[in-house]
């Protein structure tokens, strides 16, 4: 009798663990706080959920981020599940999105998403709070423009470590973006992917001062000239502009050997 038991137990329980919804998110690790309008991007991705019916907000507390909603091509500040952004692709198996936001009246990087099933979103099914970001104190912007236009793209960037250091996204219409990272970190890498999180552009390069990302070579040569004094060389040179610039690195040749 005791194993019949024990047998239907675990029998009722598979279920339960069979449906547990999952969540995992991936953020830059600073954020632009400074304006309502800011602007930043979080990596989701939900699995097993019991229904693709579902719509989510990114709050904390009684404020929140205003989460940017493609199919109505605007920013929702609207509290109420109904009309709050709605979860992309196949929540009940896998989804991977970028949520693009403002940061709305939550004047901080603590946020937690929170997400509620159709068709009238009557109670919370899934909340999880957001991994720490740091607001950066002192902005560096790199601005530029994506490659493509209609939907907003997420704008990424890295540093020499390969850490997203900080995400914005693109305006729809032009494609121009303003990228703030904090002064001091020098970015590597800038990537342009999709809402859906497919890469489409990756730019390599030294950006540490605020200037445009691409077009302009980063310096500006007027004139070079060089004289030797016994076994000494003097080099001068004199540029017109420089841009992302960190300095100047002069090598000497000994035999094969450069140093």
């Amino acid at each position: 009798m005791r194993k019949t038991l024990l047998l239907a137990c675990a029998t009722l329980l598979l279920p339960l663990l069979s449906i547990a919804q999952t969540a995992s998110f991936v953020r830059p690790t600073h954020q632009d706080i400074s304006l309502a309008t800011s602007l930043s991007a979080v990596k989701v991705t939900l699995g097993s959920y019991t229904s693709n019916d579902a719509r989510y907000r990114l709050y904390n507390g009684s404020n929140q981020y205003n989460v940017w909603d493609e199919a109505g091509d605007a920013f929702i500040t609207a509290t109420s599940y109904s009309s709050g952004a709605i979860v992309p692709g196949t929540p009940s198996t896998s989804t991977t999105f970028w949520a693009i936001f403002e940061r709305g009246n939550n004047n901080s990087t603590t946020a937690s998403f929170r997400s509620r099933l159709g068709p009238t979103y009557p109670s919370n099914y899934h909340t999880v709070a957001l991994p720490a970001a740091t607001a950066i104190a002192t902005p560096v912007t790199l601005t530029g423009t994506a490659t493509q236009t209609g939907d907003r793209r997420i704008i990424l960037a890295y540093d020499a470590a390969n850490t997203l250091i900080s995400a914005t996204a693109s305006d729809g219409a032009t494609g121009a973006f303003s990228l703030i990272v904090p002064n001091g970190t020098t970015i590597t890498t800038i990537e342009q992917r999709t809402q859906a999180d497919a890469l489409e552009v990756t730019e390599s390069g030294l950006w540490s001062v605020s200037g445009p990302v691409g077009g302009a070579l980063p310096v500006e040569l007027v004139s070079f000239t060089s004289s030797v004094n016994n076994r000494s060389a003097r080099l001068n040179w004199t540029t017109a502009s420089e841009t992302n610039n960190l300095g100047f690195v002069v090598e000497q040749q000994t035999g094969d050997a450069w140093n």
